[in-house]
């Protein structure tokens, strides 16, 4: 018959000096993988990357396509505002339902209305929607764990309604921004509630918030109730 070589008829055997080539290739790969691990824990430990990610994300996702269509009806309004100066845009806040502040802003924004294509006039929406994004993240991460925060600030910048007012030439996208920035000095006030810093700038924020779009009244109404309601404890 057939004579079955040994190494067939008992099983092959690894020479050992291949078996530890295998355990230190295998250590080699764990100790790789504990390493990158270790760096990326380091990483999301490191309380300014969430919000830097997050604020890079948006700015991408709002400066793609932003020029891509045409400034239309209240856009226009604003932009004919600018075109006419300073003095009209003053005159203008006696007889128009919005404040005269976000107007102001534009024009000096689009060079005092010497720019005249769509980005000069919906940067700045496009840099309050993308600041307001990180501010969101702060404000939920006093509240919940990391992770939590970060997919919570993740919606809003991904959200489409969000997304396109954000690269509206309109005083949307800034409204949210100071909403934002607010809550998080509202967090610093319930904090330290005797320091005079802190509702100097709450009562800051308010005004141009008030003078920039009159809606912002509802948000400044229910802060002013969340306060009435937290300061009695910290009496």
């Amino acid at each position: 018959g057939w004579l079955i070589p040994p190494a067939l008829a008992g099983g092959w055997r690894e020479h050992p000096s291949h078996l530890s080539a295998r355990r230190l290739s295998l250590a080699s790969i764990g100790a790789e993988q504990l390493t990158s691990e270790s760096i990326l824990a380091k990483l999301w430990r490191n309380p300014w990357l969430p919000p830097a990610v997050l604020l890079l994300l948006a700015l991408g996702l709002r400066i793609y396509r932003l020029s891509s269509s045409p400034l239309w009806l209240d856009e226009i309004y604003g932009y004919l505002l600018g075109e006419r100066g300073l003095a009209a845009l003053l005159q203008n806040s006696l007889r128009d339902p919005h404040p005269p502040l976000y107007y102001l802003f534009q024009w000096a924004a689009s060079g005092f209305g010497s720019f005249h294509n769509e980005w000069a006039w919906r940067w700045p929406s496009v840099l309050f929607s993308s600041l307001a994004v990180p501010l969101v993240y702060w404000n939920a991460n006093r509240v919940t764990n990391r992770l939590n925060a970060f997919l919570g600030a993740l919606l809003l910048a991904i959200a489409p309604a969000y997304l396109f007012f954000s690269q509206e030439a309109r005083a949307f996208a800034f409204t949210v921004f100071l909403a934002a920035l607010s809550a998080l000095l509202i967090g610093r006030i319930r904090q330290k509630p005797h320091e005079k810093g802190g509702w100097i700038g709450l009562a800051l924020l308010t005004a141009l918030g008030l003078y920039s779009s009159y809606s912002y009244g509802l948000i400044a109404f229910v802060q002013v109730i969340y306060l009435a309601a937290i300061f009695p404890r910290h009496r």
